[in-house]
Formats: C-alpha cells, structure tokens, sequence
C-alpha cells in the first residue's frame, strides 16, 4: 500500500503521463474530430497535476517532488491505440483508473478540504469519461440527442 505522500507523487506522475498521452492522441489523429477532443483534454489533466503540486508542497515543504514527465503510460500488445476507437477505449480505462484512485485518496483523507479537493478530481476524471463517451457515441452513430425520459407516455397515442 502506498503512503499518502507515494499516492500524491503517483497521482502527478499519472496527470502527466495523461498529458503526454493526449498531446500524443492528438497529433495521431488530428484530421479527425477525435484530435480535436484528445487536444481538449490536455490543460483539463495540467489543472489536475497543479492542483496536487500544490498539495504536494502544501503537505510536505521540505521534500522535493521527483517525476518523469517524459513517460508515457505502459502500451502493451493488449494495447492498440493506432485507430480512434481503441484509442478513446485506452484513454477512458485510463480516467477510470484515476477516478477509482482519487476516490480511495478521498475516503483515506481526514482533512476536510484534501477530502474535497480528491472528489472533486474524482468527478472530474468521470467527467472526461464521459467526453470519451460521447465521442465514441458520435464516432459510432449512437449518440442520443434527447432523454428517452422525454419519451414517457408518447407511446400511449
């Protein structure tokens, strides 16, 4: 189990590998409408590595921050990522992940104001899993464009 200065390092060290990440989606798939969202999401994941930097030397002044923002997250041969569809799947696992993390760092924190600040992020990470779901939606030919709840009682007539 990691310590909670470890966890706050590895959460900043997963913002920026999302960074990378997206920047790297975006400039694979620019002549579609996918590089445009992937291009989005980039200054959405440099809020969140600010906002646990600040954390970070909020909570631990005297200790000096080390990553590796060159790194990209692991592509294995399970990861194909070379079409627009396996590459929004890859990315909403990814804001899965860090959802799942930030909710443990919350439901960990005592400090009312941390607890927040890791739901918040935790939000924010579905947030992005839904844009991804949209887009895919769109990409796929099923997005919705109303609530089938609108759809309550029309079928009656």
């Amino acid at each position: 189990m990691l310590s909670r200065k470890d966890a706050i390092q590895y959460a900043i060290q997963n913002e920026i590998k999302s960074q990378n990440l997206y920047k790297k989606m975006a400039k694979a798939f620019r002549q579609s409408d996918s590089g445009e969202t992937f291009k989005n999401l980039v200054p959405l994941e440099k809020i969140h590595e600010e906002k646990l930097r600040k954390l970070f030397h909020k909570e631990y002044p005297y200790s000096k921050l080390q990553v590796d923002s060159t790194m990209l997250p692991h592509l294995d041969s399970n990861n194909k990522i070379d079409e627009p569809r396996a590459a929004i799947l890859f990315a909403q696992q990814r804001e899965d992940t860090a959802k799942e993390g930030y909710l443990e760092l919350a439901n960990s924190s005592k400090d009312p104001k941390v607890k927040e600040l890791f739901n918040h992020l935790a939000k924010e990470e579905a947030d992005h899993h839904a844009l991804l779901q949209n887009m895919l939606d769109k990409m796929e030919g099923t997005m919705m464009w109303f609530d089938e709840s609108e759809l309550d009682g029309l079928m009656e007539y």
